[in-house]
């Protein structure tokens, strides 16, 4: 396992730091032992073990007291690694006394450079301190975003002449991507414009590949989100370019699944298939990635098992139900956009027949619409379907309650906490699941009450101890989570290889049979995309004469009628449109 390979390293490196700090403390090279103790924490700290590391750094600490040449830096990068050390136990107290420790002794030392980077490491603190509050904090997101600026201002303010135009950019790069996060992490619509400026500068600087990846990937994860499919393929497909000149399978197999989750998104669900197999057979480090992949491959092939039995279902129930099972499919698969349209279409379905639907039928379809509206954060729409979820659901008052609560949070998502709406909705919330007997769900909406007004008068904070002492707080009030034990069923070895022409398996012991709409390049682009660009008509005719599919799409999620649309070539357009293009 890469795992015990990556912990044996570590620790056969330790005990060489070991017996070099023993070397070092008996010549009295104390320099030397202070960079060690450094270099072992650092060590331990890359490999998880974050309290290993602090006592290492507490060594050094020490050691600054009898350094023969010290600095105020000496001990500014001892507190550095406690902080973020401490940052990452989740010590936030502790690791901003370390990190502010830093700022000082930087700022006393005179050196910008560290000022900046102490300044973008309280910006860290802040943001994760904020992710493991129950509640957002705007006090926390507030200090975040104003140590991130000031970090800024240092850089572009006064190290234009200490540091190279592609240090600065790096520097740049890496604040606009944490301002990024920061900015989706409470949705608000600067998060891509950050991101953009975050790409920008890291593309300046082609060495900070691996920022410019996460860069990368996180910005298709959010035009996924959105729904801006074409916008997520493009990324992607730059993604995978960068993987493909560094031959790391890691980005590769990201790059891959990205691509499938666009792909899936236009309706290309063939194309989706083949680059979700291609992620599956890339030989990643990351066991996560792999294992999603391995997920995604089966749902293809059951959206196409699906997509047959829909075609010879006999009655609504069954189209109804086969188009919740791909929605709560894709839903395991944490595509949720593609999982909104299956719902959709089963809801259009049941009321095409309402008299063969029961009711609780169409109001379980209803929450599964509501709650992927809400992980895309269309929260308007969620809150249209929890309502229509209510105007069927009848006799079922533990599940009216748990609506009722999520229709308050999606109102604090629209309107604010100060919504009179909010309250009556927790109130109404409180007393279905007292009556229906659902002690951890009236805990949740008590506790939701008090979030909401900022203090719990003492009834209701009465109430709470009592039910916390009855344990309701040991159960899980919330509706089950959608899955698809179908997928669990499906065998990789029955899903077929036919389909996959992709040039990069070409070093497998059976080539792949030599089609059409073969890849005759590393943009992914087939014959039919170079003869748009070219111009070439006649070419164009003769492929599609052939057979040519016009769907078929280069790694960057454009087809042929794009290219021949972004070249000006009219007639070809028009050719492609005749031939099925749209």
């Amino acid at each position: 396992m890469p795992g015990g390979s990556s912990r044996g390293t570590s620790a056969s490196l330790c005990r060489r730091i070991d017996q070099d700090k023993c070397h070092a403390q008996r010549n009295g090279k104390f320099r030397d032992l202070y960079d060690l103790c450094l270099y072992k924490g650092d060590t331990l700290r890359e490999h998880g073990d974050h309290e290993g590391a602090l006592a290492e750094f507490e060594e050094a600490f020490q050691i600054c007291e009898v350094l023969p040449d010290p600095t105020p830096l000496d001990k500014a990068e001892v507190h550095r690694r406690r902080g973020e050390c401490l940052m990452q136990l989740e010590r936030f107290d502790e690791a901003r006394d370390n990190l502010k420790s830093y700022l000082s002794l930087a700022e006393k030392a005179g050196s910008h450079v560290e000022q900046q980077r102490a300044l973008a490491t309280l910006g860290q603190l802040y943001f994760v301190q904020h992710q493991t509050e129950p509640q957002p904090s705007d006090r926390l997101i507030s200090k975040a975003r104003n140590a991130f600026l000031k970090s800024l201002r240092i850089v572009e303010d006064n190290l234009a002449e200490t540091l190279g135009e592609p240090e600065r950019a790096v520097m740049k790069g890496r604040l606009f991507f944490n301002m990024g996060l920061l900015y989706d992490a409470v949705e608000n619509a600067k998060a891509i414009e950050s991101f953009k400026f975050a790409l920008v500068q890291f593309v300046k600087h082609r060495e900070s590949r691996e920022d410019l990846c996460r860069c990368l990937s996180v910005l298709t994860n959010i035009h996924l989100r959105q729904g801006n499919a074409e916008n997520a393929l493009s990324l992607a497909g730059r993604l995978l370019d960068i993987g493909r000149e560094t031959k790391q399978p890691d980005i590769k197999c990201e790059a891959h699944l990205l691509r499938g989750a666009a792909l899936l998104q236009v309706g290309d669900r063939d194309e989706a298939r083949i680059a979700f197999k291609h992620a599956m057979r890339q030989k990643t480090t990351k066991r996560e990635d792999h294992e999603h992949a391995v997920r995604c491959v089966k749902l293809s092939q059951a959206l196409r098992t699906w997509d047959l039995d829909l075609k010879d279902a006999p009655d609504v129930v069954e189209r109804v139900r086969l188009h919740e099972k791909a929605g709560d499919a894709l839903v395991h698969c944490l595509l949720q956009r593609p999982a909104l349209k299956e719902y959709e279409k089963a809801v259009e379905e049941a009321l095409s027949r309402p008299d063969t639907i029961p009711s609780k039928k169409l109001a379980d379809l209803y929450v599964s619409l509501a709650e992927t509206c809400s992980d895309v954060r269309e929260y308007e729409s969620a809150l249209k379907y929890y309502r229509l979820e209510l105007a069927v659901r009848v006799d079922e008052p533990d599940e009216i309650a748990l609506t009722k609560l999520r229709i308050a949070k999606m109102l604090q998502k629209t309107s604010g906490k100060e919504s009179a709406e909010v309250e009556d909705a927790i109130r109404e919330a409180v007393t279905l699941s007292r009556r229906a007997g659902k002690p951890s769900l009236e805990l949740e909406c008590l506790e939701e009450l008090v979030l909401v007004r900022g203090k719990a008068e003492d009834e209701i904070q009465d109430r709470i101890e009592e039910l916390r002492a009855a344990g309701a707080d040991d159960t899980d009030s919330s509706r089950s989570s959608q899955q698809s034990g179908t997928l669990s069923e499906i065998d990789l070895n029955d899903i077929s290889d036919a389909s996959d022409s992709d040039p990069e398996f070409s070093d497998s012991v059976r080539r792949p049979r030599k089609k059409l709409e073969e890849k005759i390049n590393t943009k992914g682009e087939t014959k039919l995309h170079k003869a748009c660009i070219d111009g070439s008509l006649k070419k164009v005719k003769e492929l599609l004469r052939m057979g040519h599919s016009v769907h078929v799409r280069d790694y960057s999620g454009w087809q042929p009628l794009h290219e021949a649309a972004n070249y000006g070539n009219l007639e070809i357009v028009k050719c492609l449109v005749e031939a099925g293009a749209n």
